[in-house]
């Protein structure tokens, strides 16, 4: 019986970063994981107060958080994935216009 479609794309992928990680060096990867962990908790003892409350109950897994207003350039880091999307979405939206506009896109 095959496997489910899930499991074959979760094997592929599983297989596919296996491969790229013995490319890359296991104990290279192993190091390089360990610096972004300690990147991430010295950017977040510098821009995080304090753990908001949910705003959504529904969603326990959610955690947001208040960032340091003195330091503005914190608050993309803690930026919820919605309102991440909708700025994306609207550079993209420029950029399209800006190059219709240029006649470089129909």
């Amino acid at each position: 019986m095959p496997l489910p479609l899930s499991s074959q794309l979760y094997n592929h992928y599983l297989s596919e970063f296996d491969r790229r990680v013995s490319a890359y060096g296991r104990e290279r990867m192993s190091e390089s994981a360990s610096r972004l962990r300690a990147a991430s908790g010295a950017l977040a003892s510098s821009c995080l107060l304090r753990e908001s409350p949910r705003p959504d109950a529904s969603a326990p897994y959610v955690r947001t958080f208040e960032t340091d207003p003195d330091r503005p350039w914190c608050a993309p880091y803690t930026r919820r994935e919605v309102e991440h999307c909708r700025m994306i979405r609207a550079h993209q939206d420029h950029r399209v216009h800006e190059l219709r506009l240029k006649g470089q896109i129909v």
